[in-house]
């Protein structure tokens, strides 16, 4: 009953993972929202770590320049992920589903961020194949077109 509840209240843009549609109370269905965010954190930060490590070992100039800004822009996506998730908890506070959709919005922005991290730093212009396979699951796909 609960699942279904949850399904009515995300909507066609958000479905509920094929992970969580079994899970049966509200606090299972937090608990694997939250493992799927953790999930999805931990392939962000490998791919970071990717991103910092091709940085450095290009031997281009501005290399260690552009880890610092790297690293200075991560922690700033940090910070805006956090107070944009926060403001989608505060949204949806009067209903239990303020937890799911916080979580669901950390989700997003981290594969976003994931996408732009691969784009940008682990795959190349040229038929240079990538240092990690594009980021997939992924409802809509950045372009590299203009």
């Amino acid at each position: 009953m609960i699942a279904l509840m949850l399904a009515a209240a995300l909507t066609a843009q958000d479905p509920v993972p094929a992970e969580c549609v079994e899970a049966g109370t509200t606090l299972e269905i937090n608990d694997c929202f939250a493992a799927l965010t953790e999930a999805e954190r931990v392939r962000m930060d490998a791919y970071y770590a990717v991103a910092v490590s091709t940085l450095r070992e290009g031997g281009e100039d501005g290399g260690e320049e552009a880890v610092a800004e790297l690293e200075a822009g991560q922690k700033a996506w940090e910070s805006y992920a956090e107070l944009a998730c926060a403001a989608v908890y505060t949204r949806w506070q009067a209903g239990t589903i303020r937890v799911v959709k916080a979580l669901q919005c950390r989700r997003d922005l981290t594969r976003e961020r994931t996408l732009h991290l691969w784009r940008e730093y682990i795959s190349f212009e040229d038929s240079t194949p990538p240092s990690l396979p594009e980021p997939t699951g992924y409802a809509a796909r950045a372009s590299r077109e203009p």
